[in-house]
């Protein structure tokens, strides 16, 4: 683990480390990785993977800042990992860099024997963003600003030094070079004039951008400026998810289509700095089609919507506990609609972080009894489909 070592990285065959375990040693093998990797890890994996394939990067660095180690998570169903995700989402080459620099590999391949630059080229066959390597490492120079990851967050030092695979920065501390995250220049010298105060590292990919940069001016909190590649990016992911009325990834601000700063108009379609626009209509046919699809009542809140996608979803088999479950369910708490992504039963919803469990529905107090048992391969009775208006537990 502290290698970067990850168990639910799959085999070209689809098989997971516990997979290829001898049928009298899984178990143990199980409660070994569980004690190792602790009881959060496949929550963790599991939303990583939720976000990536929403388009919502920000949640997705957030959690990955904190734990690196987590960056070639695949999904269990179809292999894709957040770089796969991120090539299908046509980001920018900035969160391309972000994600390598961090350890992501497009070397990676999905059930279908599929990597990250065979879906970028299927998705945007013009793209020129170059094809990293997970092999070929940052650079880092004495004097260099960088980004230090940790479990608490990240946080501007300085390089003193480096040796091999470990470099030393101001404090002075020693750490492996997958610590650290080189940033980013996004800003011509005409807009470094014009911008207020010093600038930031973009939220998401690390590229400088003026702290005036944000997903709305009503922002409030820490700040949490972005570039016009992710910014792009995002509002285009919220659309089609559909995750509408469209607002911050942070703090949840409603975002202003209106009153978008120049680096977002300058930056669409997404994936246009790279010549691999994900869409060909304008900014203002945007605006009109965010407006159109959330006055039908596509959108977020809308009961009629979450009733038709719960019932109308397959059923999948849950990992680890093997019952058969719906692909799709509502947040018992706040009724947010989420997809299953992989890992096992248990679920924290990104909305309002309520834990409950994927087959039975109930919270984690809940599960107090031999049939209603939290642990995460025990198989609790299955929940009907929801219809919203149901005592969310099994019946």
């Amino acid at each position: 683990k502290d290698f970067g070592a990850d168990p639910t990285i799959l085999s070209k065959a689809g098989e997971a480390p516990l997979d290829m375990a001898r049928p009298e040693k899984r178990q143990e093998m199980q409660s070994i990785f569980a004690d190792v990797f602790g009881a959060d890890d496949s929550r963790l994996r599991q939303l990583i993977l939720q976000e990536a394939r929403n388009g919502n990067f920000y949640q997705v660095m957030h959690h990955l800042r904190r734990s690196p180690h987590l960056v070639n998570t695949q999904s269990p169903f179809s292999g894709y990992s957040v770089m796969h995700q991120a090539a299908y989402h046509g980001v920018g080459a900035g969160l391309i860099a972000a994600l390598s620099n961090l350890g992501a590999s497009w070397e990676l391949m999905t059930h279908e024997g599929k990597t990250a630059a065979d879906i970028l080229r299927e998705r945007h066959p013009e793209s020129t963003l170059s094809i990293p390597c997970r092999r070929t490492p940052a650079t880092f120079n004495v004097g260099d600003t960088v980004l230090l990851h940790s479990p608490q967050g990240w946080t501007r030092t300085v390089v003193e030094s480096t040796f091999g695979d470990m470099v030393t920065v101001t404090g002075p501390k020693d750490v492996p070079r997958w610590r650290l995250s080189p940033i980013g220049m996004g800003l011509s010298d005409a807009e470094m004039e014009g911008a207020a105060g010093m600038p930031e590292p973009c939220c998401i990919c690390f590229t400088l951008v003026p702290l005036e940069w944000k997903v709305s001016q009503e922002c409030s909190g820490e700040p949490h400026p972005i570039c016009g590649d992710c910014m792009a990016t995002f509002l285009w992911s919220q659309f089609t998810t559909p995750k509408l009325p469209i607002k911050c990834f942070r703090c949840d601000s409603m975002v202003d289509m209106d009153g978008m700063p120049r680096n977002v108009l300058r930056s669409w379609p997404p994936g246009s700095s790279s010549s691999n626009p994900c869409t060909g209509i304008s900014w203002r046919e945007f605006q009109a089609n965010v407006r159109e699809k959330f006055e039908s009542g596509q959108h977020v809140d809308d009961d009629g919507y979450k009733l038709h996608m719960l019932q109308t979803c397959d059923n999948l088999v849950v990992q680890y506990s093997n019952v058969s479950a719906p692909s799709m369910r509502a947040c018992p708490s706040c009724r947010t609609l989420i997809e299953y992504g992989g890992a096992c039963k248990h679920f924290d919803c990104t909305q309002c972080q309520h834990q409950f469990c994927w087959l039975c529905l109930r919270s984690r107090g809940e599960h107090d009894s031999a049939e209603f048992n939290w642990a995460y391969a025990h198989p609790c009775p299955v929940a009907p489909v929801q219809t919203l208006t149901e005592d969310a537990t099994a019946q």
